[in-house]
């Protein structure tokens, strides 16, 4: 019978703004996962007045690397926090709140399997010389005073022989971009392992009162994705297409939840890409009855919310429905782990993407992630 073993990972070094941390692994070891919970100290009222609120915004680079310079996950904190998510997570684990100087934080799991305590498919340590992660932050000074060490926590398959795992998922930032309007953006896909999914994250630009410019089928107006040099077509269609696809395949509904003290008719973000409800009540700054009300500025449904607030100091408590965790999307091709659906990347190749963005105003200056999700075997 094979057991878990829940392993604490120190840290390197201290952490602080705007900087990296660095956590060696050990040498040897089934690595199914790698849990991390970051907190941050935030400075009073810095964040009232920005799109990019919570601490998981200020995540911007989390990566793994094996033998000093080999990728094997690179990602933000939002993208790590949606591809949790796609691998069976929650879609709620922390309180994102900036009132004050509050703590905030952001726990998150990397899998290297196809979900959390995979018993077929996990990181072999042993097989490499060295195997690190490090965690950045590019919060300036000015938002955040100070950043805790992080808690690192590997999840391994305990007294597990070598060569148990059949294989592991590499994830990483395979493309990012500043949209142009009416542009196309032409990607040609990696050609070794078999390929998971794509995962699509879209920010369109904000105006000075962070509400966005457009919505985000306007930045990712038309995607084509195509194998073989074009001669086998798998998807020709709009952003909102593939998040209507991924509600059917997924079959969960998506909640947020925060709690902003934001400056009134100033967006921002919610953690989706179109919010369809929302629903809030009334955190007062004292033991007393307040007089204001909940309001957010009617017919908002991008990837901004914008509260409606009277001179009365009021902190909502909010949850929110709607589509497009963390403004991602994927075109996904293995069926619920089944990887046998998973594409033979050699055999398929060239995989192609075509990315358009719209002729409109608004459309340009946001930015398109692209973020691919592969098994390799060894």
């Amino acid at each position: 019978m094979q057991t878990w073993e829940v392993r604490k990972l120190p840290a390197e070094s201290t952490w602080g703004p705007n900087a990296t941390v660095r956590v060696i692994l050990p040498t040897s070891g089934q690595l199914s996962a790698i849990l991390y919970h970051i907190s941050a100290t935030p400075v009073s009222d810095a964040r009232n007045a920005l799109e990019k609120w919570r601490l998981i915004d200020y995540i911007n680079e989390i990566k793994v690397l094996v033998n000093g310079s080999t990728v094997e996950k690179s990602m933000t904190g939002r993208v790590a926090k949606y591809l949790n998510w796609c691998d069976g997570g929650p879609s709620i684990l922390d309180q994102d709140q900036n009132y004050a100087t509050s703590t905030n934080r952001v726990h998150g799991c990397i899998n290297f399997g196809r979900y959390f305590k995979d018993k077929e498919f996990g990181l072999d340590l042993g097989k490499y010389d060295s195997v690190e992660l490090n965690l950045t932050n590019d919060a300036a000074a000015g938002i955040y005073s100070a950043f805790a060490t992080p808690s690192v926590f590997g999840v391994f398959l305990k007294d597990a022989p070598s060569g148990i795992f059949k294989g592991h998922t590499r994830t990483e930032e395979y493309r990012k971009w500043t949209t142009v309007q009416a542009a196309i953006e032409y990607l040609r896909l990696q050609e070794e392992g078999r390929l998971r999914k794509i995962v699509f994250q879209v920010d369109p630009a904000v105006g000075v009162t962070m509400q966005p410019d457009t919505t985000l089928y306007n930045v990712l107006y038309n995607l084509r994705i195509t194998h073989k040099a074009k001669s086998s077509e798998l998807f020709n269609g709009n952003l909102r297409d593939l998040w209507y696809l991924n509600a059917m395949e997924d079959g969960r509904d998506i909640i947020q939840g925060c709690e902003p003290y934001h400056t009134s008719l100033y967006g921002f973000r919610n953690g989706l890409g179109q919010t369809f409800a929302k629903a809030a009540s009334y955190v007062g700054s004292a033991t007393v009855q307040g007089l204001a009300s909940q309001a957010f500025i009617p017919g908002m449904d991008s990837s901004a919310q914008a509260r409606v607030v009277n001179t009365d100091p009021a902190q909502y408590s909010a949850l929110f429905a709607g589509l497009s965790l963390e403004n991602c999307a994927q075109w996904r091709y293995d069926t619920y782990g089944d990887l046998n659906d998973a594409a033979d990347m050699q055999a398929e190749k060239p995989i192609e993407l075509e990315v358009t963005t719209r002729d409109a105003s608004g459309a340009g200056g946001g930015v398109v992630r692209v973020e691919t999700d592969r098994v390799l075997y060894p």
